[in-house]
């Protein structure tokens, strides 16, 4: 726009002084004044307002092909919104790019289980601890001789139910409840010092666990130890909102939930 004025400016004041040297009239000697002062005034610097004004103007200008108009809930309102992969909505003054509603923010933690192909016959104990740990029974022992089948049993019930949680930690138990819960607290990235007490590192990691999107599956593997079950029952009984899957040899753990797993006929 102020190039145009000042090309304007400058015809004008060429018309009017060379009209001027014709006639040798004020008038248009007057006019030439006007027009070189309307020439000078366009080259003077924009003050902060002005760029402001001159950007929202620019801003509203419509883009290439590149770019999407979308209505608000007024008809005469029109954006000019960037094309993304998402489609963006624009409501007044923010603006949201919507999660599709078949994406599940799910997040696994520590190892993932390796399904076995082959899976006969433990349908129906899939279903039944389907079923316990979704009806409040939320610390399960899946009990069983080794070799049963416990583990190919939890494995599948991780990969079956995937899509019912929100997170899934599973963990190998090789040196107990604590050495577990470490390996936990590195799945979840917590920055615990190991000089901490025992207790204390614990404590942590519960409240992290706690703090976790649910529902959640935490499947603890070949917890074979009777004393420590015994020992950390309580700590696991806390973790409340969590599926605790225990797979263990113990059987006589008298007040846990315990599913035993037999032979196959």
């Amino acid at each position: 726009m102020r190039t145009i004025i000042r090309i304007l400016s400058l015809i004008a004041f060429v018309i009017a002084v060379a009209w001027a040297c014709y006639d040798f009239n004020f008038e248009p000697i007057l006019t030439s004044v006007v027009s070189f002062i309307a020439l000078i005034s366009t080259f003077i610097p924009l003050n902060k307002h002005e760029k402001d004004m001159e950007s929202s103007s620019d801003s509203q200008t419509p883009a290439g092909n590149n770019n999407k108009t979308i209505q608000g809930n007024n008809n005469t309102d029109n954006f000019q919104v960037d094309q993304v992969q998402n489609l963006t909505i624009v409501k007044g003054n923010q603006v949201n790019t919507p999660v599709p509603e078949n994406k599940k923010k799910i997040k696994t933690l520590g190892e993932t289980p390796v399904r076995s192909e082959i899976f006969l016959g433990r349908d129906e104990d899939l279903k039944a601890v389907h079923e316990r740990l979704f009806s409040n029974k939320l610390l399960l022992l899946v009990n069983g001789i080794g070799g049963i089948g416990k583990t190919t049993l939890a494995s599948h019930y991780y990969h079956t139910y995937f899509d019912e949680y929100e997170n899934l930690i599973w963990i190998a138990v090789t040196s107990g409840i604590v050495d577990a819960f470490d390996n936990i607290a590195l799945a979840l990235q917590l920055n615990i010092d190991p000089r901490f007490r025992e207790e204390e590192r614990l404590n942590k990691t519960i409240k992290a666990l706690l703090n976790l999107e649910k529902p959640c599956l935490l499947v603890l593997d070949n917890a074979n130890s009777f004393e420590d079950l015994e020992k950390y029952y309580s700590l696991l009984r806390r973790l409340s909102g969590i599926h605790v899957l225990v797979t263990t040899r113990v059987s006589d753990l008298s007040r846990a939930e315990i599913y035993p797993v037999g032979r196959l006929d």
